[in-house]
């Protein structure tokens, strides 16, 4: 399981997708119309499968669910990448703009990268940290 999380292999999925979305781009295309409006449901019936599903009681589920709830949010994150790539306006456009935001976008990468480091620490400082972390 750790192997299939975090192996580069297990976001080729996001990678072909914004891949995707850069070719009809470069085209001169938009997402197609059953993306632009079909991605409130989608993402609905993702946040369904999440909530409702305790995961695979029987181990031959395992990977069918992980595949579901790994592809399932891909076309609702292509909607709202195509909207903010094409510029936010309005209320949202200047949400996006707010100094704190800006700054969480330049140093999300590093949270990412770091964050595991982090967590490992404060795992293993467990016992001198009253909230259990891990």
């Amino acid at each position: 399981a750790l192997a299939r999380d975090l192996l580069p292999p297990a976001s080729m999925d996001a990678l072909a997708g914004g891949a995707l979305l850069a070719v009809r781009r470069a085209r001169g295309a938009d997402l197609p119309r059953w993306m632009r409006l079909g991605w409130p449901a989608l993402a609905a019936l993702f946040l369904l499968v999440v909530w409702s599903d305790p995961g695979p009681a029987d181990s031959t589920w395992e990977w069918p669910r992980w595949m579901l709830v790994q592809v399932l949010p891909l076309v609702p994150l292509m909607a709202i990448v195509s909207a903010c790539s094409s510029g936010l306006g309005g209320v949202l456009g200047r949400l996006a703009e707010l100094p704190p935001l800006l700054f969480l976008g330049r140093i999300s990468y590093g949270v990412y990268l770091y964050h595991p480091i982090l967590l490992a620490y404060a795992v293993k400082a467990q016992p001198w940290i009253p909230l259990n972390v891990s």
